[in-house]
């Protein structure tokens, strides 16, 4: 008897295993409920009298960049950045809408889009989109930004250049060991 309670202990953590590692990645129900809701209220059902609006997509063009040959730390900042527009754009969206319910359901969208970033992408890439968005917003036709660049650019460069090398030898001795490994695989 005592076998068979720990048998059915193990596949009932098995089943809970499976089913957990299933899950991931999938939105649950009730963020689903959210969207979908928000959704109705904004009269965004896909037709073709609606072309114009879903023909062109925001965020996720083709190629999709998020499945391509991007490192992860380069799909992470770019996912980050994509759910910040969208919290402006719900933002923005909030501040124009009359209607009560909406707001409401536009503020839980919103609340569900801030947790999920909090969650999973405010970290160090918060600091290097900051210093990203300071780089663009340099006024780069000014006289005096013009002369601290040319004041500043040989140390750029220098860093630029010691950089570069250093990715260049990285992917070098990586491709010498990934075909070390596949000649040794061969024999």
């Amino acid at each position: 008897m005592n076998s068979l309670c720990g048998l059915l202990l193990f596949c009932g953590i098995c089943f809970m295993t499976l089913g957990w590692a299933n899950s991931v990645g999938q939105v649950p129900e009730n963020i689903q409920k959210d969207f979908k809701k928000l959704k109705e209220q904004l009269h965004l059902v896909h037709n073709k009298e609606n072309d114009d609006l879903f023909g062109n997509p925001l965020f996720l063009k083709k190629p999709d960049v998020f499945n391509s040959n991007l490192m992860e730390g380069e799909k992470k900042l770019l996912m980050q950045e994509t759910l910040e527009v969208s919290l402006k754009i719900l933002t923005n969206l909030m501040k124009h809408t009359p209607e009560e319910e909406m707001r409401t359901n536009i503020l839980a969208v919103r609340g569900r889009v801030e947790d999920l970033r909090d969650r999973y992408y405010l970290d160090k890439d918060h600091i290097l989109q900051k210093r990203l968005k300071a780089l663009w917003d340099i006024k780069t036709d000014e006289l005096e930004t013009q002369r601290k660049a040319v004041y500043e650019l040989m140390d750029v460069y220098n860093k630029a250049n010691k950089l570069g090398s250093e990715i260049h030898e990285k992917k070098i001795r990586r491709r010498r060991r990934q075909a070390q490994r596949s000649s040794t695989k061969l024999l």
